[in-house]
């Protein structure tokens, strides 16, 4: 997949992604009149990258990224924070301008919010503070305890509204409303329980 941003601007604080923390937009430098809205218009930015030494740049003591889009978010400061592989969601429902102000939330264990799935996380971004979360492509994403009794590679995998993270959910029978909705991708390998695993998540609930 070529490089590409999807906006005009697109400036990066940290060379690596998952270096990101910033306290205003692009870390905005404060004017005289206190106004931070210096690169108020990279919020929101996505840029799709390849796994290459030229694609996506990472911190290795941080974690591995890999090819695929990512979005740059403000962490709502909510009662989860970010970690690595934490998935996240549109916080329409904890700030109703989530979706204009390209707002995300870790507190991921609502029935609500699995459907509103955004990206998964890079870094332990501060809460309230902005950075990159990773939305589709080979992510890695932080597992619960799984339900399927033999995790295999390829699995359907969601996000369980009980503990907010990744499920392996039983793959037979007919899947609710409720599953297919919180469904995002499926697994790169045999997942384990309470563990960091790949996924090929798919594209979706994009917020531009």
């Amino acid at each position: 997949m070529p490089n590409h941003r999807e906006q005009q601007i697109s400036r990066s604080t940290r060379l690596a992604f998952n270096d990101v923390n910033d306290a205003y937009p692009a870390q905005s430098t404060p004017t005289a009149s206190g106004s931070t809205t210096q690169y108020a218009a990279q919020l929101g930015a996505r840029m799709i990258l390849d796994g290459s030494s030229l694609g996506v740049q990472y911190d290795s003591g941080v974690g591995t990224l890999y090819g695929g889009e990512y979005q740059y978010v403000q962490f709502y400061n909510g009662t989860t924070a970010p970690a690595v592989g934490l998935p996240t969601a549109w916080a329409w429902d904890q700030a109703s301008a989530a979706f204009e102000s390209y707002i995300v939330t870790c507190d991921m264990n609502s029935a609500l919010r699995t459907g509103r799935f955004a990206g998964f996380c890079l870094n332990a971004v501060t809460k309230g503070q902005y950075g990159w979360i990773q939305v589709s492509g080979k992510c890695t994403g932080l597992t619960g305890t799984l339900t399927a009794a033999t995790p295999a590679d390829g699995d359907m995998l969601i996000i369980a509204s009980g503990s907010g993270l990744v499920d392996d959910p039983t793959q037979s029978g007919s899947p609710t409303y409720a599953t297919l909705k919180a469904a995002i991708g499926t697994a790169i390998g045999a997942p384990t329980s309470a563990a960091l695993c790949l996924i090929l998540v798919r594209r979706m609930n994009e917020v531009v």
